[in-house]
Order: structure tokens, then C-alpha cells, then sequence
């Protein structure tokens, strides 16, 4: 099985860094990784390109701003069997990769896996949000789409599971990404599960600048117009 991991990147030269670290103190190294360069204006690919001779990498560019254009170029970019996601401020822990994959090992039958998401660092406040939205977004999504939500900065699908259903093409779909590969997925059988043992760590520097973002971002479940895209 080869395994892919893509990575959309808008200006993360202080966060890249950390997490391509701990992509090289992983367990299990995914076989391939895709960073797509999503416009950036700082040094994003100047930091990456440092792990270019420590890691299987790779690193592509889209011009069209967005998380979606970013990872559908990063998709279309890689050969893994599996591709693995997430986002270029996330800390992986070292048995990430390895506990994801064993999952589709273990059951052929498996299409779609994901798991939780808890705060990097962070008061209390910050880090009772996250651990509360693992489970908010179960109410948008069970009733909905009639799967566990899948947060996008931590879910793996087969290669045939994105060629079915286009990748992250939009196709006229106004939903935040998360939300419309949900919504993607709902449209077809396929098997999906959550796993608490396959968590990450992602960060929260976009709410401790703008607060108000955390309510924005409970209400986009269930409402996607308070959504705002996720930005350096």
C-alpha cells in the first residue's frame, strides 16, 4: 500500500517548519508528500524546501486561493493507494500515520477514516472549543450525511474514493471544505469511520487573533454562511 500525504500551504513559514518535523518523527513515513503552495507571498516554500532531501517530498503550486483548488492540485499531484491530510499548522503525534493506515489494513472494507482534533496549545478556553467540537460536528453530520463528521486537517480516503466522487472539486458546492467532502461523500455507500486513536493536534492562532471566530466556526456547522476561510 502506498501512502500519501498532501498538505495545502498559504503562508505558513512559522508553522510549516514544525509540522514537517513531525512528519520525520513519524513511526510510519508516509512513501510520498505533497505540499501545494497555495499563492503564498512569504517563505512558505523556502522553509519546506528544506526537508526535501529528508523527506519524500514534494512540493506543487496553485495559483487559485483556497483550501479546496490547493488540495485538489496536491491530489492530482500524488500515486498514493491511501492519501493521508492535513494541514500545514497541525503537529502530528509520532504513531499518526501508522495508526491510520492500520486501520484500512486491518479492514479491506474501510473507504474513509478520520479522527478527532484537539487544540496546540491554548488556554482552557481553547482547548474545551476543540475538544467539544469533535463532537458538535456529529450533530450537523449524522443527521445530514448520516456519517461521523470528518475534520478536514485529519482524514485518509482510498485513491478510488476521491476519484469517484472528483476529488475536492467544488462543483457548485458552497460549503466550507469540510463540510462539502461530507456532503460528497453522503451521495454514495461508502464506509466511514472516526477513530479516537488517530487524533492530531491543530492550531488555534486563527481564533486567539480573532475570538469571535470561535462561535464562527460552531455556527458554520450547522449555518455555512458565518464561515470564513482559514487564512495565515
Amino acid at each position: 500500500m502506498i501512502v500519501s500525504l498532501i498538505i495545502p500551504a498559504f503562508n505558513e513559514e512559522k508553522y510549516i517548519d514544525q509540522c514537517l518535523n513531525s512528519i520525520l518523527l513519524q513511526t510510519r513515513i508516509p512513501d510520498e508528500i505533497v505540499i501545494c503552495n497555495n499563492a503564498s507571498t512569504d517563505n512558505t516554500v523556502k522553509v519546506a524546501s528544506k526537508y526535501l532531501k529528508k523527506l519524500p517530498l514534494k512540493i506543487v503550486t496553485e495559483s487559485q486561493k483556497g483550501i479546496a483548488p490547493a488540495l485538489q492540485t496536491a491530489y492530482l499531484a500524488s500515486t498514493g493507494d491511501v492519501l493521508l491530510r492535513t494541514d500545514a499548522d497541525t503537529l502530528l503525534p509520532k504513531d499518526w500515520v501508522k495508526d491510520v493506515i492500520s486501520h484500512f489494513e486491518t479492514d479491506p472494507k474501510l473507504d474513509v477514516c478520520g479522527g478527532d482534533v484537539y487544540a496546540l496549545g491554548g488556554n482552557i478556553f481553547y482547548k474545551t472549543m476543540y475538544f467539544l467540537s469533535n463532537y458538535v460536528g456529529d450533530l450537523y453530520s449524522l443527521p445530514f450525511h448520516h456519517c461521523q463528521y470528518l475534520f478536514g486537517a485529519n482524514t485518509a480516503f482510498r485513491r478510488q474514493v476521491l476519484k469517484k466522487i472528483n476529488g475536492y472539486c467544488r462543483q457548485g458546492c458552497p460549503l466550507p471544505e469540510d463540510q462539502m467532502m461530507c456532503h460528497k461523500l453522503s451521495q454514495h455507500h461508502f464506509k466511514i469511520r472516526r477513530f479516537t486513536d488517530c487524533y492530531n493536534l491543530t492550531s488555534i492562532r486563527r481564533f486567539k487573533r480573532n475570538p469571535k471566530e470561535v462561535i464562527c466556526a460552531f455556527l458554520a456547522i450547522i449555518n455555512p454562511t458565518f464561515y470564513r476561510e482559514k487564512s495565515a
